[in-house]
Formats: C-alpha cells, sequence, structure tokens
C-alpha cells in the first residue's frame, strides 16, 4: 500500500487536511484526522498526496509543473516517455471487473483495508503524541501492525 498520506498523517502534517493514498486505506485516513479524497494527485497547503503508484508520477509531474513550469514538467514528461496505454481497464475500483476488486480487497497481492502501513491511533493522533511503543498499534480498527 502507498505510505506516503501515512507518513505525513503520523507525522501530524494531514491533521484536517485532505489527502488521498491507494484505495484499499483510503477510508481509514478519516480516522487519523485527515479527509479522503477520491482523486489521483491531492495538493493541500504544503503538503501533496498521490493515489497509487502511477498517480505518483502524476504527482511528481503537477510538481515539476508548479515549481518549474508546464514546459519544464512537459519535457520530463517525454524523457520518462509517460504516456499510459494500460492493457485492461482495471485500473480502480470503478472500472475493475467486480471479482478483481473482491479478490484484491480479500487479500490477493496483500492490500487489504484492514492493513494499515504506519502511523500514530486515532486517540494518540488527537493529542499530537507520536506513538511511544513498537508493540502500540498504529492502525485505528484493525489487529494489523507493520
Amino acid at each position: 500500500m502507498c505510505t506516503g498520506a501515512w507518513l505525513l498523517a503520523a507525522a501530524g502534517l494531514l491533521d484536517g487536511r485532505r489527502a488521498t493514498t491507494h484505495w484499499a486505506g483510503l477510508d481509514q485516513l478519516a480516522e487519523v484526522g485527515v479527509t479522503p479524497s477520491k482523486e489521483r494527485v491531492v495538493i493541500d497547503g504544503h503538503h501533496a498526496t498521490a493515489a497509487g503508484v502511477s498517480a505518483g508520477i502524476d504527482m511528481a509531474l503537477t510538481l515539476a509543473g508548479l515549481i518549474a513550469g508546464d514546459d519544464i514538467a512537459q519535457e520530463v514528461q517525454l524523457i520518462i516517455e509517460y504516456a499510459l496505454e494500460p492493457p485492461h481497464d482495471a485500473g480502480s475500483v470503478d472500472s475493475a471487473p467486480a471479482a478483481v476488486v473482491e479478490s484484491v480487497r480479500d487479500g490477493a497481492v496483500g492490500l487489504t483495508s484492514t492493513q494499515c502501513p504506519i502511523g500514530r491511533t486515532g486517540e494518540t493522533a488527537a493529542r499530537g503524541e507520536p506513538r511511544t511503543s513498537a508493540s502500540a498499534n498504529p492502525c485505528p480498527s484493525s489487529g494489523a501492525v507493520r
């Protein structure tokens, strides 16, 4: 699962802000004080998050455009030959066949909505406290600890 938003949330940098992450963990962002967004790229203040691997490239190109200008961002896009042509229309839960979505939700490839990659409990996050024990569960509503 994409952990960028979870790292920012664990540091308290996304409290009350919008963010995105991989769809399997998107809803859990709300449990740590973040407003989840289904957008591929979210920029809220000084923080940018992306909703998966290819969305990470979208975010990088978006940031390149904001920092260096659209011409430079387009040059980077051309250099990395980023012109998506996926062989299947299964890149989101809205477009993937229901059986594929269910298979992934059930744990195929290790992505489930109960696996929280990193963070603080909602209670400690609300108080701005870091996780203090390696055995403490950092993941709201789950027994998963990484």
